[in-house]
């Protein structure tokens, strides 16, 4: 039985919703090669997000694409 610290988790097959800043605003996208979304607020490119895809379970990272 492989050891479950070592494995990739259950999140691995979410999809990911990357949010930057940018200036007074923040840019959200679905990865680094999809186009880039503005929003006011962080809260609102996460809602404008999760509605593009149904509102289902997603991976949020801020701040940085990696």
């Amino acid at each position: 039985m492989a050891n479950p610290l070592l494995t990739w988790p259950a999140a691995d097959a979410r999809r990911r919703i990357h949010i930057e800043p940018a200036g007074a605003r923040v840019v959200w996208s679905f990865g680094p090669r999809d186009m880039q979304r503005h929003a006011d607020t962080a809260g609102q490119a996460l809602d404008a997000a999760l509605e593009r895809i149904g509102h289902e379970d997603a991976v949020i990272i801020y701040g940085g694409r990696g």
